[in-house]
């Protein structure tokens, strides 16, 4: 047990959950598998789509240089790939010729969970073949009519997810679609997305988000029957930005950073409690890809006792198939 857990387990309003209670917790993939596949790539969100029991996948979108909508989390391009600058200044052509960083360690983190679980070794057996690198895979990112899942990772276009996660949207599937417009603004992105969204009939499925309230409020007022969460570091941060007593643009549900709920009030987190409030936190605590972070043992399900309802999780298949 770590420090976090010791702090979880040392709260006031803490009580250790049952298996059951446990259960009842949505598991969303945060960037797909983004312990062990590169984030925001289509090798991520189809192993992720694969998962048995997975409620949905969480990922980011912003535009380019040429007003290409990309799925890429942060807004310059260093931390994953091997080029430099913003994803604002560059095109969709310069883009998608970026390689991504090697992780060497994830061979050897995908071998040590094939070995422990079956259901797992068959799942990165699929996407990557017998072996359990990069290595022999192709280059070829260009055509999407029939996506290969042997494709190394590019920087895909919002376009090209939905269409690879459409089949399995249709078996319900949900998708958190994060507008990552807190730093860059990326005036009308609200409505291209909704529009490329409402192309592929998948607006059922979809769950708006950001840690700007302002696109939250502008997707309610494009659609007020869309569904949206309210992005912030703190539980009351995500309801005060959140809930303004507008019945037309108040989010549907808070998206705190997990750990924060350990210095939040015991009376709010009761209130959200009775107020079934749908609490889909996001976690930092979880190694990405290449991050040289290791992996704690911690059930972030716990926290279903301080009224979470969802984890967004970078190990998603750890939690539904082991």
């Amino acid at each position: 047990m770590d420090n976090t857990e010791k702090t979880l387990f040392a709260n006031e309003i803490y009580k250790i959950p049952s298996k059951e209670e446990k259960r009842q917790v949505k598991i969303w993939a945060h960037r797909g598998l983004s312990m062990n596949f590169p984030e925001n790539t289509l090798i991520s969100f189809l192993a992720a789509a694969k998962v048995p029991g997975i409620t949905g996948i969480e990922l980011d979108v912003q535009r380019t240089k040429d007003g290409q909508l990309v799925v890429f989390h942060d807004e310059t391009v260093d931390r994953v790939t091997e080029g430099t600058g913003q994803i604002a200044e560059q095109t969709l052509d310069e883009l998608q010729r970026l390689k991504f960083k090697k992780d060497v360690d994830a061979p050897k983190r995908r071998a040590a969970l094939c070995s422990k679980n079956a259901g797992i070794a068959s799942l990165y057996k699929e996407i990557l073949g017998d072996g359990l690198d990069y290595s022999e895979l192709s280059d070829n990112n260009s055509d999407y009519a029939d996506f290969s899942l042997h494709v190394k990772p590019f920087i895909p276009t919002m376009e090209q997810v939905l269409y690879a996660l459409k089949p399995y949207c249709e078996n319900g599937l949900l998708i958190n679609i994060e507008l990552k417009t807190s730093i860059v603004r990326y005036p009308g992105i609200e409505k291209e997305v909704y529009d490329l969204v409402n192309k592929y009939g998948l607006q059922k499925n979809i769950v708006y988000s950001s840690f700007l309230a302002e696109s939250i409020k502008e997707m309610k007022r494009i659609d007020s029957s869309v569904k949206t969460g309210m992005l912030a570091r703190k539980l009351s941060k995500t309801i005060k930005e959140g809930i303004c007593g507008d019945p037309v643009t108040d989010c549907d549900a808070f998206h705190p950073y997990i750990v924060s709920l350990l210095k939040e009030k015991a009376e709010l987190i009761d209130k959200a409690k009775k107020d079934n409030s749908i609490i889909r936190v996001w976690n930092m605590e979880e190694p990405l890809y290449n991050s040289g972070k290791k992996l704690c043992d911690i059930d972030y399900r716990n926290y279903c006792s301080l009224g979470v309802t969802d984890v967004i999780i970078n190990t998603a298949e750890k939690y539904l198939m082991m």
